[in-house]
């Protein structure tokens, strides 16, 4: 089935909660089987997990902002994942475990298919374990939260105690608090594992790791200044005068961390926040064209449906049309 084919389902969680321990989401019998189960834990630290079927493939949708920065785990199934910022999608598979950081999710899809979802991932709250991992300059997390301001993506294998763990945090025979309590040494074991897998990994594969700390640290105050003036954004010449690298070399290393170069990083950006600004309705789409950098309206319209496959006219009336309906 083609994507343009399936039923879309855009997720807005509630603010509104009756704990907060944990929220429990129960997929409608209309759409699947199943729920998403969210525990928050010490630290800042929130785990959530998914076991669901759907009864038809099915794109998922965020509709709100946010940070997300932690590990995922996949037990089941199959995902296709495209979140904001990343030239191409990319497939989540049962096996595969990752460390991720995805600086707004507002926009990011999932395709889901029929085959059962089991998922486990551990979300953590980057100002607590800024201040967590202070104490340990020298540790590969204390690098990895440094550059965790921009979008990236570390894929590896579910090691064999890390399928113990989940599947303990799976089948947790105990209830209330002592179930919380379980968990949560269940969680910090997991997060253990996979700090150690990602310094292997560094160490063991200096071709294929992250940029040494002070090439991140460039690419990652790169990135910020691409993004910072979207309307102003600086060239490639200026933008490595900037940071202090040459030009050559600050592609290589901006290709290497994010997966696509600095244009493909900024025209992504400003088409994230024209979409935005269109789902406000405040604005036309020549002042939001105008408003994130672009200078030629037919040029604007063009890779705009090339990159979200509808013209942002088409865009805009939507969301005018939703808004008008609210209003009802």
């Amino acid at each position: 089935m083609q994507a343009a084919q399936m039923k879309k389902i855009l997720l807005i969680p509630s603010t509104q909660t009756n704990s907060k321990e944990k929220n429990l989401i129960n997929i409608p019998p209309s759409i699947g089987t199943g729920s998403i189960e969210i525990i928050h834990l010490n630290y800042g630290i929130r785990l959530v997990i998914a076991d669901y079927s759907l009864n038809q493939p099915t794109i998922l949708e965020c509709g709100v902002s946010g940070t997300s920065f932690g590990f995922g785990f996949c037990l089941s199934g199959t995902i296709e994942s495209h979140p904001p910022y990343f030239k191409e999608s990319f497939f989540v598979k049962k096996g595969q475990s990752g460390f991720f950081s995805f600086p707004d999710t507002l926009g990011y899809t999932e395709i889901i298919g029929l085959e059962r979802v089991i998922r486990i991932s551990i979300l953590m709250d980057l100002d607590q374990m800024s201040a967590f991992v202070m104490e340990y300059p020298d540790q590969f997390m204390s690098v990895l939260i440094n550059i965790s301001e921009t979008s990236f993506r570390f894929p590896d294998m579910i090691s064999q105690p890390m399928w113990g763990a989940l599947d303990k945090i799976l089948h947790c025979p105990y209830h209330g608090l002592t179930r919380k309590f379980f968990i949560e040494g269940k969680v910090m074991e997991l997060i253990a594992y996979k700090m150690e897998q990602l310094e292997i990994e560094n160490w063991q594969n200096p071709e294929e790791s992250v940029l040494a700390p002070n090439e991140a640290d460039c690419v990652c105050h790169a990135a910020r200044l691409l993004t910072h003036d979207l309307e102003n954004a600086p060239g490639l010449i200026e933008l490595a005068r900037s940071v202090g690298m040459c030009r050559s070399k600050l592609h290589h290393c901006f290709c290497k961390f994010h997966g696509i170069s600095p244009f493909e990083y900024l025209r992504n950006h400003r088409l994230e926040a024209a979409r935005r600004l269109l789902n406000e309705g405040k604005m036309n789409v020549t002042e939001i064209a105008y408003k994130v950098g672009y200078r030629s309206l037919s040029h604007f319209s063009k890779v705009f449906k090339q990159y979200f496959g509808c013209p942002p006219g088409k865009c805009l009336k939507n969301a005018v049309s939703l808004s008008n309906r609210r209003l009802r």
